[in-house]
């Protein structure tokens, strides 16, 4: 089924065009690849005695933090839902 692009999808409570849409989910998913990624880095670092545990799990967390974000966006995203219709909802 081919979409019209008049067609406008909901998206974080913002009125976005289907390839803006794509776009958004892209990029997020690229953001979350590359907080993983430095997640791993992180660990060895930790695990080489390069770095402190305090320093490491507050990184940790800080990117554990913004990774749990981004995937609930790319959700909101991907369900096109948008956030500030929830309460509404039974």
């Amino acid at each position: 089924m081919a979409l019209n692009k008049s067609v406008v999808v909901l998206c974080r409570g913002l009125v976005c065009r289907p390839r803006q849409y794509m776009n958004k989910r892209l990029l997020k998913r690229a953001a979350i690849e590359e907080i993983k990624l430095r997640l791993q880095r992180r660990l060895d670092s930790f695990l080489d005695g390069v770095i402190e545990r305090e320093e490491y799990t507050a990184e940790r967390a800080r990117l554990m933090s913004r990774k749990k974000t981004l995937e609930e966006q790319k959700g909101a995203c991907a369900a096109g839902r948008a956030d500030w219709l929830e309460p509404f909802r039974n």
